[in-house]
């Protein structure tokens, strides 16, 4: 099997299950030798945050001498984005030969039971390959909600994490933060450690508290002043957490509550044995790196782009862009099963201009029927269907000095990244 064919294999099977559960996951980690019975989990829950929770808590183990999985989703620009050791994605080559061993077994488990969902396959991809390679520890994203997640196939993790809880994929998890938070609250195992953002919805945190007092489990929960912002350039943000002092590279005042919930798992962490010291924190901070979350890639303009495609994500975006002085343009486009009129409510006001584009799968919508939308909160919009067009449009209508945000959609970050990456410095 070569890469591409791998690549297809994956993306040829369905999106999810025909109903929830592990099962399916279950049987198939059971026929690949249950690889993921010889590693061991930060398992990570929750609405937003989680990406960059999972990136800066590898960062850190990284640095401290350990050596890291890391699985996150969905891609940015490479598929292999998703599986990563120290750092390192999977070799495409990895990738095709994991891909082709998994494959013979998700045919037994489909004549047993059913096939496996799409991710349901990616996990065990990346369980196996992790274990083979014999990780030390692998910081473990959940896909969507956390009960029937196929990462929930794990026994009790060292630690799990839950990220910033807010609404999204309500026709999956539920349409209230309660029930959100309950679907979150399924990696806590029976007498667990739960590591949770310092800042949740009060509803949220009440959800969390009744499942941890009924799992026997421990709650830790960062002080929110315990950082203090030394320096804040909007972008990038110098932190002093008790005798430390840390570069936060992640732009957006909600990294600096991301950042307090990893230091909480990594001081849980050193209390389970592991050695991880000031200097491996400091630096695993500071060179941490993550795609679409709020990141620069031009200056003048400045061109910034987010994977942010929640009401709460998007009202990170508009909060950091509230902050940029000078003409602020923005560039985007949205899936029809989000809330693209709330995320025209948020941001449109704040910019001088948008651009709304057509996000190039079957799930986006127009770029004339997202302008429509746009216009009732901002009159100056244009749609564009051509996504080198919108940039170039973009630039200039920012001029030099400006800066454009581009953001709705991670299929949006996606496809125009590779544009952004290329544009003349």
């Amino acid at each position: 099997m070569t890469y591409p064919q791998s690549l297809q294999y994956i993306h040829s099977l369905r999106r999810f299950g025909k109903k929830a559960g592990l099962t399916k996951i279950t049987r198939l980690l059971q026929l690949l030798g249950d690889p993921q019975k010889r590693l061991q989990f930060v398992h990570i829950a929750g609405t937003n945050g989680k990406g960059s929770t999972a990136a800066m808590t590898a960062s850190v183990l990284q640095q401290a001498g350990y050596k890291t999985g890391l699985f996150v989703s969905p891609f940015v620009v490479n598929f292999t984005e998703r599986i990563q050791i120290n750092g390192a994605y999977i070799p495409p080559q990895e990738l095709a030969r994991v891909t082709e061993i998994v494959k013979q077994q998700v045919e037994v488990v489909t004549n047993e039971l059913d096939c496996p969902s799409e991710f349901e396959v990616v996990t065990a991809i990346g369980l196996y390959w992790f274990a083979e390679q014999g990780c030390d520890l692998v910081c473990l994203e959940v896909g969507l909600g956390g009960r029937f997640d196929p990462t929930n196939v794990i026994d009790r993790p060292l630690v799990a994490v839950i990220t910033n809880i807010g609404l999204d994929h309500t026709d999956i998890l539920g349409d209230t933060i309660e029930k959100i938070a309950f679907e979150k609250c399924g990696i806590i195992k029976a007498g667990g450690t739960v590591v949770c953002y310092p800042v949740l919805d009060p509803d949220a945190l009440a959800v969390i508290l009744q499942c941890v007092s009924e799992r026997g489990g421990r709650l830790i929960m960062g002080n929110p002043n315990a950082a203090v912002v030394v320096r804040d350039e909007i972008f990038s943000s110098t932190v002093r957490y008790g005798e430390l002092t840390l570069t936060l590279p992640l732009g957006g005042r909600h990294q600096v509550y991301n950042l307090i919930t990893v230091l909480c798992v990594v001081e849980e962490l050193k209390k389970q044995g592991f050695s991880v010291s000031d200097e491996a924190i400091v630096q695993g901070i500071a060179t941490v790196r993550f795609p679409a979350r709020l990141e620069t890639l031009h200056q003048h303009p400045r061109i910034v782009l987010d994977g942010g495609h929640n009401p709460q994500g998007l009202k990170t975006v508009a909060d950091t862009a509230a902050r940029v002085q000078g003409t602020r343009v923005l560039i985007l486009g949205s899936l029809g099963d989000k809330d693209y009129r709330e995320g025209a409510r948020l941001l449109a006001p704040l910019f001088d201009h948008v651009f709304a584009v057509t996000v190039h799968t079957a799930r986006g919508i127009s770029a004339q029927q997202l302008c429509e939308t746009v216009r009732d909160y901002n009159p100056y919009c244009t749609p564009c269907e051509d996504l080198n067009e919108a940039v170039s449009l973009a630039i200039n209508a920012a001029g030099a000095d400006g800066c454009v945000f581009v953001c709705g959609s991670l299929f949006l970050a996606a496809e125009i990244r590779p544009i952004l990456m290329n544009l003349p410095q």
